[in-house]
């Protein structure tokens, strides 16, 4: 009777042991971004956020079968993960009116953005509002949509919001649009794939940088986003004056002279 009741006592115990790699699956959702995610008509995503976020999985010693990642539309992306239970976003920009909607890791990276023109156009971009006289093609529910309602009120006006990445390109391409609102690295790697030279859509304005994260949907557990961010963290000290793992991922994938 007493080996059964420590036996007993010792499985009660044990339970509420923490376990190296916390039981629980999140599904990441993935729209073209090169080179953070990068989509392929057969295969599975690659690129920087991809790479990253499979190294913090090996480093916080989660089982690889409990994370996976889908294709998808940035507009259904956001909407699934603000209302589903159980994912996450590959590569979301964190801003303050998002603090409470998401859990975060990160950050990932800080991410270069602007505004391009057909060069052809002749867009005049001397002053601030200048902005205004053109029409701006955006992907619905994304940062840079937000970043421009914030800085130029009234801009709604201008906006014309877009499934995603591919959709602006071919707008721009075909005049439909004055603007798009993109990330420098991402759009020019793009450009070619629709038949765009991206010598003759050049970047008429800068706008302020985001910082990248992965967001996930508030079901996931504050335990599961800790080990994460941890895991991140240690991938992101040198030692012995060498690369630290982050960087020699990042270093496959960013070229420092195409943001120019």
């Amino acid at each position: 009777m007493v080996k059964r009741g420590v036996l007993v006592l010792f499985c009660l115990a044990a339970a509420c042991w923490p376990s190296p790699g916390l039981a629980e699956r999140v599904l990441f959702y993935a729209d073209d971004l090169p080179p953070y995610i990068q989509l392929h008509k057969q295969g599975v995503p690659t690129g920087f956020a991809v790479e990253l976020l499979w190294e913090i999985v090996r480093e916080a010693g989660i089982p690889e079968v409990d994370v996976s990642i889908e294709k998808s539309n940035w507009a259904r992306a956001v909407s699934s993960v603000r209302t589903l239970p159980g994912t996450a976003l590959l590569c979301l920009a964190r801003l303050p009116e998002r603090i409470d909607v998401y859990k975060w890791v990160g950050p990932i990276d800080s991410m270069e953005v602007g505004l391009f023109a057909d060069g052809a156009a002749k867009i005049v971009m001397d002053k601030e509002e200048d902005i205004f006289r053109y029409r701006i093609g955006v992907v619905r529910n994304t940062a840079l949509q937000l970043a421009l309602l914030k800085a130029y009120p009234g801009i709604e006006q201008n906006l014309v919001e877009l499934r995603g990445i591919g959709t602006q390109l071919k707008m721009l391409r075909e005049g439909r649009v004055d603007l798009i609102a993109q990330a420098l690295q991402g759009t020019r790697r793009m450009m070619p794939t629709h038949g765009m030279r991206p010598e003759n859509y050049p970047l008429v304005r800068r706008l302020e940088p985001l910082r990248m994260y992965f967001g996930f949907n508030t079901s996931v557990s504050d335990a599961f986003i800790a080990q994460l961010q941890e895991a991140l963290d240690r991938l992101k000290i040198s030692k012995r004056g060498e690369k630290s793992r982050y960087e020699q991922i990042k270093a496959k994938y960013f070229n420092p002279t195409s943001t120019k």
